[in-house]
């Protein structure tokens, strides 16, 4: 217990995905039953994520995980499912695909994570996480995990949790303090970029760099642009289809770009250790993605994490 409390209170989505998995002692499955653990995400990639920490962790012990989300074949999905599966991880929209196909049986079901609620309801996932949560027993143990407490995730808190014990990392609904938050001013929007390339080398001197742009068209330009004066650059947005998605973050974690230019797509859960610099160009439109965003450096107690925010006169 000691040692899976040191993990939830450390700060990465790869340490939650270690807490997921290290809980789940049952009876064996037979062929048709299971799974008896069901972990949701909001986004392919933190799904993804997820999924191959799980495989580490469960691989040992003889379990299987199975991942249910998109960019992946609903039919090698269905038919792994029916062999019968102890862990799903999974996206909600994909989850329910598979309950509506009767692919997966709930009746062994009793340990339940909703990793980053808050955006799970910001892309209009509730009916979907209210509709799983409604198919599962209500003696399981349910795991919710969010950055934020909007007053609709208190509300489901309140009605699917059963006494539930809260642990906080931080303040609720604030940034990371581990985290240094510069916030410099530019004359003009023409001047963002001027700035941007002065300060890269430095930055990547440091580290990887993740730069956030406001839109898919912006994220395109930027990545041309630094192209054109030799970054190694990669761009992520939801234009681009899963198999690119997933390139990009394995290229970028491997080290072949140093700089990824993305929409708050990419600040939903993706743990990236050379990750050292967050620069937003243009500001986030709420708080709550702002702190995504820069939750992608500082991870794990680090203390050199530093996120920039750029504005205009």
């Amino acid at each position: 217990m000691v040692h899976c409390m040191d993990q939830v209170l450390d700060h990465t989505g790869v340490s939650r995905g270690m807490v997921h998995c290290t809980d789940l002692q049952e009876v064996e499955l037979e062929k048709g039953e299971g799974p008896i653990g069901i972990i949701s995400a909001p986004t392919r990639e933190l799904a993804h994520q997820i999924h191959t920490e799980a495989k580490k962790f469960a691989k040992p012990y003889g379990i299987q995980v199975c991942g249910v989300y998109g960019g992946m074949s609903k039919l090698d999905q269905i038919r792994q499912l029916k062999s019968g599966v102890e862990v799903v991880v999974s996206t909600p929209g994909r989850l329910i695909d598979m309950m509506k196909v009767k692919a997966c049986n709930m009746k062994r079901t009793t340990y339940l994570v909703l990793d980053e609620v808050d955006r799970m309801f910001d892309q209009g996932f509730e009916p979907q996480v209210r509709s799983i949560v409604g198919q599962i027993r209500p003696d399981r143990q349910t795991l919710l995990f969010s950055a934020t407490l909007p007053p609709r995730v208190e509300r489901l808190i309140r009605d699917v949790l059963s006494d539930p014990i809260r642990i906080t990392v931080g303040s609720i609904g604030q940034a990371n303090e581990d985290i240094r938050q510069v916030v410099e001013v530019v004359d003009s929007e023409l001047g963002k970029l001027p700035w941007l390339l002065s300060k890269l080398p430095g930055f990547i001197d440091n580290g990887d760099v993740m730069i956030f742009a406001g839109k898919k068209e912006r994220v395109d330009d930027l990545e041309s642009n630094l192209r054109a004066k030799g970054f190694k650059v990669a761009a992520l947005h939801g234009d681009k289809d899963q198999a690119s998605r997933m390139e990009v973050l394995r290229d970028f974690k491997a080290g072949k770009h140093h700089i990824l230019v993305a929409t708050d797509v990419a600040a939903r859960g993706l743990d990236i250790q050379s990750l050292k610099t967050v620069v937003n160009f243009d500001v986030a439109r709420e708080i709550d993605s702002h702190v995504h965003r820069i939750g992608r450096t500082g991870r794990a107690g680090a203390k050199d994490g530093v996120a920039y925010t750029l504005l205009t006169q």
